[in-house]
């Protein structure tokens, strides 16, 4: 919850300080952890749908 609030920030900061930043890898690696996500979130729904029964 505090991560976009307090990161954001602290990653425009730094930056600024540095002149640029590899945004391309950046933005691979968000979208890997949202994919990423997104694939845990349904592999647990499965599991706990199959448990549970």
């Amino acid at each position: 919850m505090l991560l976009l609030p307090i990161g954001l920030p602290a990653v425009l900061a730094y930056a600024q300080a540095r002149g640029s930043l590899p945004w391309a890898i950046l933005a691979r690696v968000a979208a890997s952890f949202a994919v990423g996500a997104f694939l845990v979130a349904a592999a647990a729904r499965i599991l706990w749908t199959a448990v549970r029964g």
